[in-house]
């Protein structure tokens, strides 16, 4: 974890923000079996290429988690996205939470997946992020695997109370873990008030939250020296897309503000400057 002795100033804030994209489909979290995978079209050639059009036009870095089989279903968009520099990594193979799953599940998941996106994107991609941010207490082991694989990070934690996800005891800031501490995890960032760490940056939050409270939080992390790191979905940027037969609380968790995320992701991307995970990480020399 990220420490500083009183009275040391704060790191240049420079390069202290992260970007992260989720390519998921926009039906992740309702249809996530293999079997169930084609129930709805893919809206993945929609969201995705608006997304890179936008970060190009802002000048902007970001890292990449793709699921396997949308980089087997996908390959010329995985390829765009590694060709406009941003970097890669992987999402698992299929949008299923880590719960309930055993090490030789995940460690085989992992293995087609970041096959499937080496393969399609031409470039490395041994950085991971869970799906549902589900690298809790209760799967703890997952980082293992991830460090006996050779993976350079993890970004799976979500340090928050929340009904779905969340593992509220794990640090809030970059640190080392898996059992050989060759692993490096960077938290979703949250900012404290009082006893409570509270969520910001990314998903169901960039959308419902002004953005002053997001550039708020944010500068409030760089003015003490610390990294941040955000989280967007391509289908964000898809105001078309068809609604969800979920219930009421998921439909509205995934659908708030959503015809205006790419007014607000812009603004946020022309105010404040984002790179990728890996050299924020790079950076602040964890």
């Amino acid at each position: 974890m990220i420490s500083r002795q009183p009275g040391v100033p704060p790191r240049d804030s420079e390069g202290l923000l992260a970007l992260s994209v989720d390519v998921e489909e926009w039906y992740a979290g309702i249809t996530d079996l293999p079997s169930d995978v084609g129930t709805w079209p893919s809206r993945m050639d929609l969201g995705l290429p608006r997304l890179l059009d936008l970060l190009e036009s802002t000048d902007t870095s970001a890292t990449f988690f793709v699921l396997g089989h949308v980089a087997r279903e996908h390959p010329e968009l995985i390829r765009r996205i590694a060709e406009a520099g941003h970097e890669m990594g992987v999402h698992d193979d299929y949008h299923l939470p880590l719960w309930g799953r055993c090490e030789h599940d995940f460690r085989e998941s992992v293995k087609k997946a970041l096959d499937s996106v080496e393969q399609a994107s031409g470039t490395d991609a041994k950085r991971f992020r869970a799906p549902c941010f589900s690298v809790d207490g209760r799967t703890l082991w997952a980082l293992d695997v991830l460090e006996d694989m050779g993976f350079e990070f993890d970004s799976s934690v979500f340090p928050v109370h929340n009904p779905r996800y969340g593992f509220p005891q794990a640090p809030r800031f970059p640190y080392r873990t898996g059992r050989g501490g060759r692993l490096v995890e960077f938290p979703i960032s949250t900012v404290r008030i009082g006893p409570v760490n509270i969520p910001f940056s990314g998903g169901f939050y960039l959308r419902a939250l002004p953005l002053t409270v997001i550039t708020a939080c944010l500068k409030s992390l760089l003015s003490r020296g610390f990294p941040g790191i955000c989280y967007v979905h391509p289908w964000e940027l898809d105001r078309d897309q068809p609604s969800l037969p979920g219930g009421v609380l998921y439909r509205m968790r995934h659908g708030f503000e959503f015809g205006d995320t790419s007014r607000k992701l812009e603004a946020l991307l022309r105010c404040m400057r984002f790179t990728t995970a890996g050299r924020v990480l790079a950076k602040v020399g964890v």
